[in-house]
């Protein structure tokens, strides 16, 4: 059995043997693997340039139509730039233009801003967060007498007879502003307001209760609200109460 084994391996080494010269002979008779010498181009380099003035002429040929000669206009924002430069430098050149167009995009923003501030202020949502302290212009031109000589106890009772309490109301705070004004507190003219009277005041004790005096006065008389005596001798309740204050 090896004797035959040894028969086979003898023959296929030859085989592998011979398809390797056969395959070394085949590539030495290839004519397409030879190698040729190298050629190079050793012609000089040649740029061909157009005359100038054949270019010229090319170009300006209209029907080619190589190049059109656009004039730019300045628009009227470029003529308001050139204006704010000449008039702030005395130049229209471009350094000076760049900053005249700075300037007046800076004031264009600050106005901005200015009229976003003022509809702001204006608008309900300011009112919600600051809200707007009402002014009142206590009107007492009528009154022609001089304060001092008034017999303000003898109103009141004149008015709280003829159930007029609107009226009586108004002699009361009347009365709650001459005392005021006697003390110095406040300068007592027909002229001002509630917010000027209580600018005037200096102690937070006064303050207080003289807004809501303001405010009973402001609701009944200009209000135009008719009160009955149970209303009324509950508002005359906080005048008496602020004239002891004042008068402690």
């Amino acid at each position: 059995m090896s004797f035959y084994k040894t028969i086979f391996y003898f023959v296929l080494i030859n085989l592998l043997f011979c398809k390797s010269n056969f395959a070394q002979s085949n590539l030495d008779n290839d004519t397409s693997l030879i190698a040729y010498p190298a050629i190079f181009d050793t012609t000089s380099k040649i740029n061909y340039l157009p005359p100038k003035n054949g270019e010229n002429k090319l170009f300006a040929d209209p029907e080619l139509n190589y190049k059109n000669s656009i004039e730019h206009k300045k628009g009227l924002f470029e003529k308001l730039i050139d204006w704010l430069a000449d008039k702030l430098f005395g130049n229209t050149s471009g350094k000076h233009v760049d900053l005249a167009r700075s300037i007046l995009i800076w004031i264009t923003v600050i106005i901005c801003v200015v009229i976003m501030i003022r509809i702001f202020l204006k608008s309900e949502i300011s009112r919600l967060i600051h809200p707007k302290s009402k002014i009142i212009k206590f009107n007492f031109s009528d009154i022609t007498e001089d304060l001092n000589k008034i017999d303000f106890g003898q109103k009141i009772k004149t008015a709280e007879k003829e159930n007029n309490f609107r009226l009586a109301i108004r002699w009361q705070y009347l009365k709650i502003l001459h005392i005021l004004n006697s003390s110095g507190k406040i300068h007592f003219e027909t002229y001002k307001t509630n917010i000027d009277y209580i600018r005037e005041l200096k102690s937070e004790t006064y303050i207080l209760p003289f807004k809501k005096l303001n405010n009973i006065y402001e609701y009944v008389w200009y209000g135009e609200h008719v009160i009955d005596e149970t209303q009324y001798q509950k508002h005359v309740e906080d005048f008496i109460y602020f004239e002891k204050e004042l008068n402690v």
